[in-house]
């Protein structure tokens, strides 16, 4: 039972980060386009960024 139970848990922690990757770069995508606003004044474009 116990290695059900494990099994389960790794394949709903994989999910959870499968599910998470796509915020995670949007957030990474915000920081670049933040940061060269406000470190060089240039606009840079979200899309062009990823």
């Amino acid at each position: 039972m116990r290695i059900l139970q494990a099994r389960l848990l790794g394949k709903l922690l994989t999910v959870e980060f499968e599910l998470n990757v796509p915020a995670q770069l949007d957030a990474v995508t915000l920081e670049v386009v933040k940061r060269s606003e406000i470190e060089d004044g240039e606009s840079l474009n979200k899309e062009q960024v990823r």
